[in-house]
Protein backbone atom coordinates (compact mmCIF):
# COMPACT_ATOMS: atom_id res chain seq x y z
CA UNK A 1 0.00 0.00 0.00
CA UNK A 2 1.46 3.18 -1.02
CA UNK A 3 1.43 5.97 1.70
CA UNK A 4 2.55 9.61 1.90
CA UNK A 5 4.93 10.85 4.72
CA UNK A 6 7.70 13.46 5.87
CA UNK A 7 11.22 12.16 5.85
CA UNK A 8 12.35 12.46 9.55
CA UNK A 9 15.97 14.15 8.90
CA UNK A 10 17.90 11.07 10.07
CA UNK A 11 15.85 9.55 6.70
CA UNK A 12 17.71 12.33 4.01
CA UNK A 13 20.32 9.62 3.33
CA UNK A 14 17.29 7.48 1.55
CA UNK A 15 16.46 9.86 -0.87
CA UNK A 16 20.09 10.25 -2.48
CA UNK A 17 18.99 7.64 -4.79
CA UNK A 18 16.11 8.95 -5.85
CA UNK A 19 17.54 12.67 -6.27
CA UNK A 20 20.47 10.62 -8.17
CA UNK A 21 18.41 9.12 -10.35
CA UNK A 22 15.97 12.49 -10.83
CA UNK A 23 20.16 14.14 -11.79
CA UNK A 24 20.51 11.05 -14.66
CA UNK A 25 17.14 11.19 -15.97
CA UNK A 26 18.12 14.95 -16.38
CA UNK A 27 21.19 14.28 -19.05
CA UNK A 28 23.55 16.63 -17.94
CA UNK A 29 21.40 19.56 -17.56
CA UNK A 30 21.86 20.19 -14.19
CA UNK A 31 25.15 20.81 -14.11
CA UNK A 32 28.77 18.90 -12.74
CA UNK A 33 28.57 15.05 -11.39
CA UNK A 34 25.91 14.28 -9.09
CA UNK A 35 27.28 14.57 -5.54
CA UNK A 36 25.25 12.16 -2.90
CA UNK A 37 26.96 14.14 0.44
CA UNK A 38 26.59 17.62 -1.05
CA UNK A 39 22.83 16.97 -1.34
CA UNK A 40 22.46 15.60 1.99
CA UNK A 41 24.48 18.29 3.12
CA UNK A 42 22.18 20.94 1.36
CA UNK A 43 19.28 19.41 2.59
CA UNK A 44 20.24 19.29 6.69
CA UNK A 45 21.10 23.23 5.88
CA UNK A 46 18.06 23.83 5.05
CA UNK A 47 16.25 22.08 7.20
CA UNK A 48 17.77 24.17 9.83
CA UNK A 49 17.48 27.70 7.78
CA UNK A 50 14.25 27.37 6.31
CA UNK A 51 10.88 25.99 7.34
CA UNK A 52 11.78 22.52 5.09
CA UNK A 53 9.89 19.56 4.15
CA UNK A 54 10.60 16.50 1.86
CA UNK A 55 7.48 14.57 1.49
CA UNK A 56 8.13 10.56 0.56
CA UNK A 57 5.59 7.63 -1.60
CA UNK A 58 6.30 5.19 0.34
CA UNK A 59 5.48 1.09 -0.46
CA UNK A 60 6.45 -0.05 3.00
CA UNK A 61 10.18 1.06 3.80
CA UNK A 62 11.12 1.64 0.17
CA UNK A 63 11.36 5.45 -0.98
CA UNK A 64 9.53 5.31 -4.27
CA UNK A 65 9.64 9.36 -4.93
CA UNK A 66 9.36 12.61 -3.27
CA UNK A 67 9.17 15.75 -3.44
CA UNK A 68 10.83 18.32 -1.69
CA UNK A 69 9.80 21.85 -0.54
CA UNK A 70 10.21 25.07 1.64
CA UNK A 71 8.45 27.75 3.11
CA UNK A 72 9.81 32.13 2.97
CA UNK A 73 9.00 35.19 2.90
CA UNK A 74 8.18 36.64 -0.38
CA UNK A 75 9.66 39.95 -1.73
CA UNK A 76 6.41 41.11 -3.75
CA UNK A 77 3.64 39.88 -1.59
CA UNK A 78 2.89 40.15 2.24
CA UNK A 79 3.13 36.78 3.88
CA UNK A 80 4.91 33.88 2.99
CA UNK A 81 5.17 31.26 0.09
CA UNK A 82 5.87 27.94 -0.67
CA UNK A 83 8.58 26.51 -3.20
CA UNK A 84 9.39 22.85 -4.35
CA UNK A 85 12.72 22.21 -4.73
CA UNK A 86 12.47 18.43 -5.94
CA UNK A 87 9.92 16.61 -7.73
CA UNK A 88 10.51 12.86 -8.75
CA UNK A 89 8.77 9.37 -8.49
CA UNK A 90 10.55 6.09 -10.18
CA UNK A 91 9.94 5.25 -13.70
CA UNK A 92 8.64 1.93 -12.96
CA UNK A 93 5.78 3.73 -10.51
CA UNK A 94 5.15 6.53 -12.47
CA UNK A 95 1.34 6.30 -13.64
CA UNK A 96 0.55 4.34 -10.18
CA UNK A 97 2.25 6.78 -8.06
CA UNK A 98 -0.31 9.35 -6.41
CA UNK A 99 1.44 12.51 -8.38
CA UNK A 100 -1.59 14.76 -7.38
CA UNK A 101 -1.97 12.77 -4.21
CA UNK A 102 1.85 14.18 -3.38
CA UNK A 103 1.15 17.85 -4.82
CA UNK A 104 -2.29 17.87 -2.40
CA UNK A 105 -0.12 16.93 0.72
CA UNK A 106 2.65 20.18 -0.56
CA UNK A 107 0.05 22.24 -0.75
CA UNK A 108 -1.73 21.61 2.50
CA UNK A 109 1.51 21.68 4.70
CA UNK A 110 1.99 25.46 3.01
CA UNK A 111 -1.81 26.46 3.69
CA UNK A 112 -0.72 25.03 7.54
CA UNK A 113 2.37 26.97 7.98
CA UNK A 114 0.43 30.39 5.98
CA UNK A 115 1.88 30.86 2.49
CA UNK A 116 -0.31 32.59 0.42
CA UNK A 117 1.18 31.24 -2.87
CA UNK A 118 2.45 27.61 -3.86
CA UNK A 119 4.85 27.46 -6.38
CA UNK A 120 5.99 23.94 -8.80
CA UNK A 121 8.81 24.26 -11.34
CA UNK A 122 9.69 20.90 -13.79
CA UNK A 123 12.78 21.62 -15.45
CA UNK A 124 12.04 21.65 -19.10
CA UNK A 125 14.49 18.74 -19.65
CA UNK A 126 13.24 16.90 -16.59
CA UNK A 127 11.63 13.61 -16.15
CA UNK A 128 7.72 13.04 -17.20
CA UNK A 129 7.59 16.99 -18.14
CA UNK A 130 4.42 16.35 -20.19
CA UNK A 131 3.01 15.09 -17.52
CA UNK A 132 3.62 17.62 -14.90
CA UNK A 133 2.40 20.20 -17.54
CA UNK A 134 -0.88 18.15 -17.24
CA UNK A 135 -0.91 18.30 -13.90
CA UNK A 136 -0.65 21.73 -13.41
CA UNK A 137 -3.36 22.33 -15.38
CA UNK A 138 -5.76 20.52 -14.12
CA UNK A 139 -4.82 22.02 -10.83
CA UNK A 140 -5.02 25.06 -11.26
CA UNK A 141 -1.60 26.32 -11.28
CA UNK A 142 -0.41 29.18 -13.95
CA UNK A 143 2.38 29.08 -15.68
CA UNK A 144 4.10 32.51 -14.05
CA UNK A 145 7.99 33.00 -15.33
CA UNK A 146 10.23 31.03 -17.44
CA UNK A 147 13.55 30.72 -15.75
CA UNK A 148 17.65 30.69 -17.36
CA UNK A 149 20.81 29.41 -15.63
CA UNK A 150 24.21 30.64 -16.12
CA UNK A 151 27.29 28.57 -15.33
CA UNK A 152 29.66 31.20 -13.68
CA UNK A 153 32.37 29.51 -15.01
CA UNK A 154 31.47 30.57 -18.50
CA UNK A 155 31.79 33.64 -19.39
CA UNK A 156 28.56 35.73 -20.24
CA UNK A 157 27.72 37.80 -22.71
CA UNK A 158 27.43 40.48 -20.41
CA UNK A 159 30.59 40.30 -18.90
CA UNK A 160 32.03 42.89 -21.69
Amino acid sequence: MLTIRTLRQDEFPKAVPLCEAFYRECNGHLGDAFDGQQFLNTMNDLALLYQFCFFGVWNGDELLGGLGAYIQPDIFEAGIVAHDLFIYIKPEYRGQTPLRTLIHTYEQWARERGAKYAYLVHLEHGPFKDKFARVFDISNYRKMETAYRLDLREVSVCQS
